[in-house]
């Protein structure tokens, strides 16, 4: 892709996602699970695509609108795990009383988070004056391509090894992958990013290595719901598809480690 192309891509996602952003955060209300999950995919969007120009001279004001980003993505963890064990307790048919007790957690931790806003919002206006204004386009361009150089290498020898892998290793992974995938679709030429190869490839052992940090959530999320035979009952049955979970995004990233060196970037 050439480089003006690739800033006028650029330009639009990081418009795209800083007005999302300021949409969701404008909600009344707490956010659903859905919402709260858009929230902090255009945050990290966000902050990956300001990062990429981060020796602008609107950096102070970038460096200001990343931290509250990080912030805000750290207000809504409690609520966002909550959504992931709420998910997967539903499909196990649980009592009402610990639906209802996840429910009433979530609630506080969603006005917790929105206590926290009240201080973070002044933070994220900060970075929307210029931050898709003049760009240079081959900068732009020399800065990207050496990203998407150093984090594919990265992340392709460490799926290579991904039996040896430890848990936090394997999240750490996880989250190289996702920014390898931003980037990539930041440039794909496919009108759907879905369409384009390695996009569905890096989405699967996404997707896999998901499953892991959410059976760690989950995990913690009973651990603090009493030791009631049920919840007993359902820890037992995590532990058992944490297990499966694992070897199969162990499997999942052999093929990714197998096919992506011959797919040409």
């Amino acid at each position: 892709m050439e480089p003006k192309r690739l800033r006028k891509q650029w330009r639009r996602a990081l418009k795209f996602n800083l007005a999302r952003t300021t949409v969701l955060l404008r909600r009344r209300g707490p956010l659903n699970a859905v919402a709260v999950h858009d929230l902090r995919v255009a945050l990290r969007r966000a902050r990956l695509l300001l990062q990429l120009r981060s020796k602008h001279r609107d950096r102070d004001r970038i460096k200001r609108h990343r931290a509250a980003a990080r912030r805000i993505l750290d207000a809504f963890a409690p609520a966002r795990d909550i959504d992931v064990t709420l998910e997967w307790v539903r499909t196990r048919h649980v009592s009402p009383e610990l639906l209802t007790r996840l429910l009433q957690r979530r609630a506080r931790h969603c006005r917790e988070a929105e206590r926290k806003l009240a201080r973070l919002k002044p933070g994220l206006g900060d970075a929307r004056v210029r931050a898709a204004g003049r760009v240079d386009a081959d900068k732009l361009d020399r800065r990207y391509h050496r990203w998407l150089a150093a984090i594919s290498a990265r992340c392709l020898a460490t799926a290579q090894r991904s039996g040896q892998l430890s848990v936090p290793e394997l999240h750490a992974l996880r989250r190289d992958i996702r920014r390898w995938r931003y980037l990539r679709e930041l440039a794909t030429t496919c009108q759907s990013p879905e369409r384009d190869r390695i996009v569905r490839l890096l989405v699967a052992a996404q997707t896999s290595l998901g499953a892991i940090q959410d059976g760690e959530v989950i995990l913690r999320q009973l651990q603090s719901c009493g030791r009631s035979g049920e919840v007993v009952a359902l820890k037992k049955m995590l532990k058992q598809e944490f297990d499966s979970g694992r070897e199969l995004a162990v499997e999942e990233l052999t093929g990714f480690a197998r096919r992506l060196p011959f797919v040409k970037r």
